[in-house]
């Protein structure tokens, strides 16, 4: 039996959506946009005559409905967008138009009502804020204020005004002399030779930009003008971007903003990202291009339970609870100083021996395991002992000067080192090489990363005192860390050590590439340092052959004639009648290009792990890896190419886990095209 209130279905859906829309330019560049949206429902009466709560209406379903549209409405959903941008006007100052900055600053807010047969876990409000500064500086825009320099550089000097200077009635070289002096004098090969060296830099960029953001579940005010109730809830802070703080907690937890409700359980969301990018080019002198650049991205992911804590102690009470940080850092970083040090047990020796220096440094005392060489509470496996140790090590730093960090979130401010990339493209410009080369290129670049790819909050850690006998730990007698960090991995890259692609004007090219690379993957738990090391050279060989025939391989119409009684062969390598070089004799003979590549590649690439205080130096796997490649190819008409190639590849392992592998391979490819 169903009772007849539920025998019927009825699904009907009243919204009514609001957008506004808001462009203001302040100042010329200064401009404010705003645009917002607002979606509400207009609720009926049910057949009872109750309102969707389930309150009763002394009224006709008529009169309800314009009572919520006088109301505007129940509020389901409120967005709005906040985006201030401004043009620093240096292009108005003198001699200042080469600076461009930029900075800009956005921020969201929404507003998300919760069901109404869950009205009493509280509705989510969230945020996000996003502040950009960009500056970019042109020298070479300077450099240009000047003719003189302008013509040391290589560019033509600025167009005059257009106005003729007329000689003097009384036929005097006045006007003249004149002339002589609005005129630059050119520097001469020395003056360029020694000034154009100190115009180097030419570009500089710098990028900064952060990012917030926060999800506030249980939030129980509605959402009136922009958002808040009242222009008070959540407060003109939160609309605008700015993330909770402290105050915003107690402030929401003593004005009933949140939920007591005890089956809310999600979890209060922030967010951090920052991220640097720079960038310099230099120039010392045409065709020679040195970049610089240094970045780091940080980011950190905080969450915490913001609610009634009654379910534990009894006692109710909005308390913030089971807070945990989470987060990964990417610096661009400098670890060349031992990248060339064949002595990798002593590089790992060094470490080792680095550990005591830093724990004297860390704390003071003597440590309960470790004996007199370590401080208490700082051993010879502590976290902020190994970390500092290790990079000392494999930087070639001094371990009583190195930076320490005991907090994850320090590695934000971390300055990011300088990587490089270096291109020369004027070698054929030298001398006579420009008869025989048409284009050299010599290049040369480094690159190298620190990363974390994860740290978190250790919960065993007593904020209040971190170094008091309660933090403690006392399997280890080691402090607890704030944060624990699993692993720090360095890698470094240089792709290519020397690197040169070279054009010759006869149809040759080659190139020619030398690698190098190492990883240093740091594991804090196992205390065990997996050294990765590569070496790799690239050698390429390739030859286009102009007009060349091949009589056998001539088909169809196009092929040698034979020739008749009494007619002598053509040399097919002396030029005809017309100029031009024809071979195989007669116009039907058909030459194409035949090009020629061959290709050798080495690479040893070797891993080797290394266990603190074990004396264990093993490699764990790696392999020595040669390549040849020849090949040639011969187009015989528009649609018949053909390919002759070889492919040899030998493999050792560094290791008994495999035996060495050699593969050959090669054939013929024909290829027809309709």
């Amino acid at each position: 039996f169903v009772e007849p209130a539920f025998n019927t279905f009825f699904i009907r859906k009243f919204t009514w959506g609001r957008n506004y829309d808001l462009k203001w330019d302040l100042m010329k560049n200064l401009k404010l946009n705003f645009n917002a949206a607002q979606i509400s429902a207009i609720d009926e009466l049910d057949s009872e005559g109750n309102t969707p709560f389930g309150e009763a209406f002394n009224g006709t379903n008529r009169d309800f409905i314009r009572q919520d549209l006088s109301d505007w409405g129940r509020s389901k959903n409120y967005y709005h967008n906040v985006n201030l941008s401004y043009n620093v006007p240096f292009k108005n100052f003198p001699f200042l138009d080469w600076v461009t900055l930029k900075a800009q600053y956005s921020a969201t807010y929404d507003w998300s009502r919760s069901a109404i047969n869950a009205d009493s876990l509280g509705n989510v409000i969230q945020n996000s804020q996003n502040r950009q500064l960009n500056l970019d500086l042109n020298f070479e825009k300077l450099y240009d204020y000047s003719d003189y320099l302008k013509s040391i550089n290589g560019k033509k000097r600025r167009r005059s005004s257009g106005r003729t200077t007329r000689t003097p009635r009384d036929g005097s070289k006045a006007g003249a002399k004149d002339d002589k002096k609005k005129k630059v004098k050119e520097p001469s090969s020395v003056a360029k030779a020694l000034i154009r060296p100190l115009l180097m830099i030419r570009k500089a960029r710098i990028n900064y930009s952060e990012q917030f953001g926060s999800v506030v579940p249980g939030f129980l005010p509605q959402a009136g003008l922009f958002g808040q109730r009242d222009f008070t809830a959540p407060g003109w802070n939160y609309v605008l971007g700015f993330q909770p703080d402290d105050a915003f907690y107690e402030r929401a937890a003593s004005s009933g903003w949140i939920t007591d409700n005890v089956f809310q359980n999600q979890q209060v969301v922030q967010d951090y990202q920052q991220k640097l990018d720079g960038r310099l080019t230099l120039e010392p002198f045409n065709d020679f291009r040195i970049e610089i650049e240094a970045n780091r991205n940080y980011q950190e992911n905080h969450t915490e339970f913001f609610k009634d804590t009654s379910i534990v102690d009894n006692v109710s009470r909005i308390d913030r609870v089971a807070k945990r940080d989470i987060g990964s850092v990417t610096v661009s970083y400098l670890a060349l100083q031992t990248l060339f040090d064949d002595d990798i047990i002593g590089l790992f020796r060094q470490f080792e021996d680095n550990r005591a220096i830093l724990s004297r440094r860390l704390g003071t005392g003597v440590h309960e395991s470790d004996g007199a060489a370590f401080t208490k509470g700082f051993g010879r496996y502590h976290q902020d002992v190994l970390i500092p140790s290790f990079l000392a090590a494999y930087t070639n730093d001094d371990p009583n000067t190195t930076e320490i960090f005991q907090d994850a979130t320090e590695f934000r401010n971390l300055i990011p080192r300088p990587n490089w990339r270096v291109t020369y493209n004027g070698l054929a410009k030298v001398g006579n090489l420009g008869e025989i080369f048409q284009n050299v290129s010599l290049t040369h670049g480094y690159r190298s990363t620190m990363t974390i790819n994860s740290f978190n909050s250790n919960f065993d850690f007593l904020d209040d005192n971190p170094f008091g006998e309660e933090n403690l730990n006392n399997q280890t007698n080691n402090f607890y860390s704030r944060f624990e960090i699993p692993t720090i991995v360095i890698r470094e890259d240089f792709s290519p050590l020397i690197g040169l692609d070279m054009r010759l004007k006869n149809g040759m090219n080659g190139n020619l590439d030398f690698k190098k690379s190492r990883s240093l993957a740091f594991d804090l738990i196992t205390n065990e340092l997996n050294e990765t090391k590569t070496t790799e050279y690239v050698i390429g060989f390739g030859w286009r052959l102009k007009d060349v025939y091949i009589g056998f391989l001539q088909f169809g119409p196009n092929k040698k004639k034979k020739l008749k009684k009494g007619e002598e062969p053509v040399d097919p390598n002396a030029p005809s009648k017309s100029g031009n070089n024809r071979r195989g004799g007669g116009s039907s003979a058909q030459a194409n290009d035949l090009n020629f590549k061959f290709d050798f590649s080495f690479r040893d690439d070797i891993t080797i792990k290394h266990i603190l205080d074990q004396n264990i130096t093993e490699p764990t796997r790696g392999l020595k890896s040669i390549r040849i490649s020849p090949s040639i190819d011969y187009a015989v008409n528009d649609q018949l190419t053909l390919r002759w190639f070889v492919d040899y590849n030998r493999t050792v392992h560094a290791t008994s886990a495999s035996f060495p592998i050699t593969n050959v391979q090669g054939g013929l490819t024909v290829r027809f095209t309709l």
